[in-house]
């Protein structure tokens, strides 16, 4: 049961990572307009990071999703 709760969950918390992580991105842009270089870089890199863990949420959610379907049901 924790498993299809898991398989349904992770591609919202993969888009909502990103979008927190488009968010920081738009305050890193801000930012650097206004010249504050130290909040800009700051949140320069907490959005890339974001973005890096989104797209592995997504990935390792793919990978998971083709294993349970290609397991043989047993019972």
């Amino acid at each position: 049961m924790l498993v299809r709760l898991l398989l349904v969950a992770v591609p919202f918390l993969a888009a909502l990572t990103v979008g927190i992580a488009l968010f920081y991105l738009y305050g890193a842009v801000l930012a650097a307009r206004q010249g504050n270089t130290p909040f800009a870089l700051l949140y320069g890199v907490l959005s890339v990071g974001g973005i890096a863990l989104g797209v592995a949420l997504w990935r390792t959610w793919r990978k998971a999703r083709e294993s349970v379907r290609s397991a043989p049901r047993g019972g």
